[in-house]
């Protein structure tokens, strides 16, 4: 006798404990769930074990394979995650046979395992519904992303740890778009052939009117006043999109304007400076010493950014630049100044020259420093670096505002000036050689730290050589990204 499809539905219909029978199986039902568990551990495992190939893949291209915090955000989860996908497999698979065991031979094979099978059978039917559990948790993880993005967060607690090439590209790395997975990572060929092209035009060219030198002839009290000053002056010049670089000139205007009898910019001068009469005034003073296409305007925004200028200085540092760089103990710091700097400039960039003309200047002789002064970031020199692939990149945008772009940039800017101050020490070259040997003993006379000065020659020329640079393959869009062209 035939039965067609449309009557066993209909008898299935009619009679509800057929249907209860199938679907309330529990062979069925444990059936489907070990279905869905392999599926997933399966997903599990393979895109696990994939991620755990890109990392390694990335970390050796772009040689990250030393990086302790890439090691840790990046390649570390991937390999605890294929881990945890695989033994949770081998615990499921331990199971459904112990379980099939106990179905169809009522344990006669366990029985004749040895000792520790048991053991093991017995901890897995106790802890098996946990440890799926337990396997889920980790692949939400694992697809959120979780377990990178704490370690991420833990190990950007340690400044000298978030302040790394493989921190910054390893935030790219763990983000769940892969559009967004994007590296900047140095080119140690092209950092040495740009080093050297920096110390040839520094020794080939006349002197550098961009660079802020400390007037003559000043204590060191209205030095450092002249120095916060000017800063405010450039803050606001920078705010205004103005490309200002007579610097050379500019502090040494006010540098005169500040021998003059009154001495406008001594403590005792600022401090008694009458709240009726402008500050901008005094400064202003200076235009009658610079040429025409580079003289301080007489604008109100100016004037009103120099008066609550004075007002923090006396406020808080008792009409002495200087104070800027103490703190609660009384000794001076790089490291304070830059941090103090916030109160009269935004800008982090204006804030970090700030800092380093401070210690250049020798405001205060006995300040601590690093070894070498935090960066400023700068746009157009990170794609002068792009175009020269100094920086190697993968991705075809970046925010110029992310702290992992400013983080890579000042990365190999540091190395950067880093070796071009080794190539300059080492030339045997006659012409170097004797650039080397008079701005040396010009260093020594002002007191100037030999090391931080040749970082900054080289600093600045890296500026002033960008400025000039039209790319080919980069442009920075409105909305502060550079973008591949």
């Amino acid at each position: 006798m035939r039965c067609d499809g449309s009557s066993l539905v209909a008898s299935s219909v009619q009679d509800p404990d057929l249907l209860e029978q199938i679907f309330g199986s529990n062979a069925l039902k444990a059936g489907l769930a070990a279905v869905t568990v392999f599926a997933t551990l399966a997903k599990y495992i393979k895109e696990s074990g994939q991620r755990r190939r890109e990392a390694s893949a990335i970390s050796r291209r772009f040689q990250l394979e030393g990086s302790i915090p890439f090691l840790v955000i990046v390649r570390f989860p991937a390999i605890i995650h294929q881990i945890v996908a695989i033994t949770t497999l081998i615990l499921s698979i331990l199971e459904i046979g112990f379980l099939a065991d106990q179905y169809a031979n009522q344990g006669r094979i366990l029985s004749i395992m040895p000792p520790p099978v048991d053991t093991i059978s017995s901890f897995i039917a106790s802890w098996f519904v946990g440890l799926i559990m337990l396997a889920g948790a980790f692949y939400l993880f694992f697809e959120l992303r979780t377990l990178e993005s704490f370690l991420a967060w833990f190990v950007g607690l340690v400044p000298s740890s978030r302040q790394t090439l493989g921190w910054a590209n390893a935030k790219w790395q763990i983000t769940s778009d892969k559009d967004d997975r994007r590296i900047l990572a140095p080119s140690k060929g092209e950092i040495e052939a740009a080093a050297s092209r920096l110390i040839g035009e520094i020794v080939a060219s006349s002197a550098n009117t961009s660079l802020a030198l400390r007037p003559a002839g000043l204590d060191n009290e209205t030095a450092a006043n002249i120095l916060y000053f000017g800063h405010v002056f450039e803050a606001y010049r920078s705010a205004q999109g103005d490309r200002y670089s007579a610097w050379t000139d500019f502090y040494a205007a006010l540098g005169q304007v500040a021998l003059e009898p009154h001495r406008p910019f001594s403590a005792k001068s600022l401090k008694a400076w009458p709240q009726t009469k402008s500050f901008l005034s005094v400064m202003l003073e200076a235009n009658e010493k610079l040429a025409a296409d580079v003289q301080i305007p007489n604008d109100t925004g100016l004037e009103v950014a120099i008066e609550g200028a004075l007002a923090t200085l006396r406020r808080r540092w008792k009409s002495d630049a200087r104070n800027i760089s103490r703190g609660i103990l009384g000794y001076p710091s790089y490291d304070i100044a830059l941090q103090n700097s916030q109160y009269f400039v935004r800008a982090t960039g204006m804030r970090r020259q700030f800092a380093k003309l401070f210690i250049l200047w020798g405001l205060e002789p006995g300040a601590k420093r690093p070894a070498i002064f935090r960066i400023p970031f700068n746009g157009k020199m990170l794609i002068r670096y792009l175009d020269d692939e100094v920086l190697r990149a993968q991705g075809d945008h970046f925010d110029l505002e992310s702290e992992p772009v400013e983080i890579c940039f000042e990365t190999v800017q540091r190395e950067v000036v880093e070796h071009a101050f080794d190539l300059l020490t080492r030339t045997k070259d006659p012409t170097r050689s004797e650039w080397r040997a008079q701005e040396k003993a010009r260093t020594e006379v002002h007191n100037i730290d030999w090391k931080w000065w040749i970082f900054y020659r080289v600093d600045t020329q890296a500026y002033y050589d960008a400025r000039n640079h039209n790319s080919p393959g980069w442009k920075i869009e409105a909305n502060r990204e550079v973008v591949r062209a």
